[in-house]
């Protein structure tokens, strides 16, 4: 109307670029692609034009991926294909984009040079921060396959406590802490401890491709004469930093070398990993108190909560009333609950909030899936696994074409 058209339809379609618009919030890169490649299959659409700003972003930084895209629209007297614009982003990316809304179209005055320059510089790190993720859902990929193939060295073995802490051991071992695999017993080293130590075999793939010894070495799991026992050991494996086993002991050990690192003056970290059916035991509370007391700020706790244990559902064997959480939150601890505790971005955002945190130790309930990944294991609620050679090689195809899937992305 404003340029001389009667309203009506055939002049909105003719002269309209886009009558609607949809956006797409997502939490990788990765996911954008996804999501335009589901678009794209669409049958009742039609792709008129696509710009990638994420891999040609605009001079001022911005990153988006827009479609634009004709769709039919049913009116009473006739189908019309309307022009329809799509803009997928990560949420990084939408707050940014937000910003510079409001910054250039919103505001009435000129926008200052640094003003520019700062957001720019923030458009940098956003993209950096979504490739680290990505990076870290690589590196996840990764240890997972690993871990099957030691298990699978062996035929059977704990594949579900291991595998639903692999995302876990990705972020702290592929951006968190502060290690030398030249060094393993390096004391200003960040440590970890698996107190549910039957996990070993994640911890040996998670070492194995940080470098603290070739992957390989790790193939020989529980066999005569290795240094990969089913349980972690220090005194036999490079980067194990306690020995652990019967369930319970890894949570005061930690609590221990959180203590001592505490007194010797050190600015590090002890995370140490305690399953759900392990908060059975009565030493872990006696360390959570003990943590709590102390005010162990440098201790952070991953409760694998997976929902399962060696005799069954949690729920049924010995449920935790109001959660593990509430527990140690009664305690005295930081809590952090991961709705989705195989999300790298998830876990790596809680770590940032037990570090942020002082005074108090942080726990970081971690909502997983047992067995995650493995094809005959994920979901079933499995504690230890003998699936047959077929199974095996199945497993582990799936798991090389998942990490070929997320590297592509």
């Amino acid at each position: 109307k404003k340029n001389g058209y009667e309203v009506n339809v055939k002049n909105m379609v003719k002269h309209v670029r886009d009558i609607a618009g949809i956006r797409i919030i997502c939490s990788f890169t990765s996911d954008i692609y996804l999501i335009a490649d589901m678009i794209t299959k669409q049958g009742d659409l039609k792709i008129i034009s696509l710009k990638d700003y994420i891999k040609h972003p605009k001079d001022s930084g911005y990153q988006s991926y827009h479609m634009l895209v004709s769709v039919p629209v049913y009116l009473s007297d006739g189908v019309v294909d309307t022009k329809v614009e799509i803009q997928i982003r990560t949420i990084a990316q939408d707050f940014w984009a937000s910003l510079e809304h409001q910054l250039y179209y919103k505001s009435r005055s000129a926008v200052d040079a640094d003003i520019a320059r700062e957001l720019y510089l923030c458009a940098e790190t956003i993209a950096q921060t979504d490739q680290k993720m990505q990076e870290l859902r690589v590196f996840a990929q990764e240890i997972r396959l690993e871990t099957l193939k030691t298990i699978g060295s062996l035929g059977f073995g704990h594949v579900g406590g291991s595998m639903s802490i692999v995302d876990a051991l990705a972020v702290l071992y592929g951006e968190v802490m502060k290690v030398d695999p030249k060094n393993p017993r390096w004391e200003d080293r960040d440590w970890c401890v698996l107190s549910k130590g039957h996990a070993g075999p994640a911890m040996y793939a998670t070492l194995g491709l940080k470098g603290f010894y070739p992957i390989e070495q790790a193939y020989t799991l529980n066999q005569p004469h290795t240094n990969f026992p089913s349980h972690t050991d220090r005194t036999k494996t490079p980067g194990v930093d306690l020995t652990t086993g019967s369930l319970g002991q890894g949570m005061s050990t930690a609590t221990g070398a959180a203590l001592g690192n505490k007194i010797d003056g050190r600015d590090n970290h002890v995370f140490v990993f305690v399953g759900d059916g392990e908060a059975d035991e009565g030493q872990v509370w006696e360390a959570a108190q003990f943590a709590a007391h102390y005010k162990l700020d440098n201790l952070v706790c991953f409760v694998d909560d997976n929902k399962y244990q060696l005799d069954g559902a949690c729920e049924k064997v010995m449920s935790h009333a109001n959660g593990i959480g509430a527990k140690f939150a009664a305690f005295g601890w930081n809590v952090v609950n991961c709705e989705d505790g195989n999300d790298v971005e998830q876990i790596y955002d809680a770590i940032q909030n037990a570090y942020a945190t002082k005074g108090v130790p942080t726990c970081i309930v971690l909502n997983t899936v047992k067995g995650k990944g493995a094809t005959f294991a994920d979901g079933t609620g499995a504690h230890s696994s003998q699936p047959s050679k077929e199974q095996w090689d199945e497993a582990i195809a799936y798991a090389e074409s998942k990490l070929a899937e997320i590297k592509a992305q």
